[in-house]
C-alpha cells in the first residue's frame, strides 16, 4: 500500500472515531444514562432533590417510568402521583427512546407553606404512594404499578437558641360596656305591637276577601228557616224573658199559645195564655216548666 493511501485511511479512521466520540458525548450530556430494562415490561424510579430542605423551600420530585414500547402501548402510560402535604407548583416531562426501550421522566416542583409541612419530631415527611397505569399490548385490561417515594427530611428555620429569651407579649384590656342606639325593650315592644297590628290587618283583609259578614248572615238565615214556627215562638219567649222585657214576654207567650193550639197539646196552650195575662210578670221560675214541656213536644215532632 502506498504511504499516501495508508495515511488517508488512517485519517478517515481517526475522523470517524472523533465523530463517534462527539456524538456519544452529546448524548451523554443531553440525556444522561441510556434507558435500560432488564426483562420486565415496566420499571419505575423516584427521587427528591434536595433530600433535605428547610421549611418553605421548593423541592423537585423526579419520577422515571421505563417501559418496553414494543410490548406496552406508550400512550397508555399514565402516572397519578400525590405529594400531600406538598402542592405541585409546576410540572415538566421528557421522553427518551433507545431501541424499543422508552423512558418518561416527569419532574414536579413542590412547595408547602402550611402547618402540615412543619418539621415533625422524626424530622422526615412521607408522601403517599403513587400509581402508574399502563396497558400491555398482549392484554385487554390495563395494569397498575405502585411507586414508593423516599422520605424527605425537613427542618425548621428557627433553632432552639433563637427561641431562648423570647417572651410572649400580651395586653389585657377590659371591653367597654355594651351600648345600643335604641333600648332592646323598646325594640321588642315596637316589634310585638307591629306584629299584632299586622295580624289584625291580615284578618280584616281575609274577612273582606271571604265576605264573612255575608256568610254569617246567610248561615243565620238558613238556620232560622230550618226552625219550625213553634221553635221560633219558644226562642222568642226565652229571649224576652231573659232580657226582662215584660210587655214583649207577654206577647211572646201569647204567640207561643197560638202555635201550641195547632198541636195536640191544648193544655200547654192554656198554660201559656194564663202566664201571658197573669198579674205578675213572667219570670224564669214561672216559665221554665213550660219551656221543658214545649221542648218535649218539639222533640216528638222532629222524630
Amino acid at each position: 500500500m502506498r504511504p499516501s493511501v495508508a495515511l488517508a485511511v488512517a485519517g478517515a479512521v481517526v475522523a470517524a472515531l472523533v465523530v463517534a466520540l462527539v456524538v456519544l458525548m452529546g448524548r451523554a450530556d443531553s440525556s444522561g444514562e441510556a434507558p435500560t430494562l432488564s426483562g420486565a415490561l415496566l420499571s419505575t424510579a423516584s427521587s427528591f432533590e434536595p433530600r433535605a430542605h428547610l421549611f418553605g423551600e421548593p423541592v423537585t420530585a423526579r419520577l422515571d417510568v421505563t417501559f418496553d414500547s414494543t410490548r406496552v402501548e406508550p400512550d397508555s402510560v399514565q402516572a397519578t402521583p400525590r405529594f400531600d402535604p406538598y402542592t405541585i407548583a409546576s410540572r415538566s416531562e421528557s421522553r427518551e427512546s433507545v431501541g424499543g426501550i422508552t423512558r418518561v421522566r416527569t419532574e414536579y416542583v413542590l412547595e408547602c407553606l402550611t402547618r402540615k409541612c412543619l418539621a415533625p419530631k422524626s424530622g422526615f415527611l412521607e408522601v403517599p404512594r403513587s400509581r402508574v397505569e399502563y396497558k400491555p399490548r398482549a392484554l385487554r385490561d390495563p395494569l397498575i404499578a405502585s411507586v414508593d417515594w423516599p422520605p424527605v427530611r425537613t427542618a425548621s428555620r428557627v433553632g432552639v437558641k433563637e427561641l431562648e429569651g423570647l417572651e410572649l407579649l400580651a395586653d389585657v384590656r377590659d371591653l367597654p360596656p355594651v351600648s345600643y342606639r335604641v333600648a332592646p325593650s323598646t325594640v321588642s315592644a315596637v316589634g310585638y305591637g307591629l306584629a299584632v297590628l299586622l295580624g289584625i290587618a291580615g284578618l280584616v283583609l281575609l274577612a273582606r276577601a271571604l265576605a264573612l259578614p255575608t256568610l254569617v248572615a246567610s248561615a243565620l238565615a238558613r238556620r232560622r228557616a230550618r226552625l219550625s214556627p213553634l221553635q221560633r215562638a219558644l226562642n222568642l219567649v226565652k229571649r224576652s224573658t231573659e232580657r226582662g222585657e215584660r210587655a214583649d214576654s207577654r206577647r211572646a207567650l201569647e204567640r207561643l199559645a197560638v202555635e201550641l193550639r195547632q198541636t195536640e197539646e191544648p193544655g200547654l196552650a192554656r198554660t201559656a195564655t194564663r202566664l201571658a195575662w197573669r198579674r205578675s210578670d213572667p219570670s224564669g221560675s214561672t216559665v221554665d216548666p213550660l219551656f221543658d214541656e214545649v221542648e218535649r213536644v218539639i222533640a216528638e215532632e222532629a222524630r
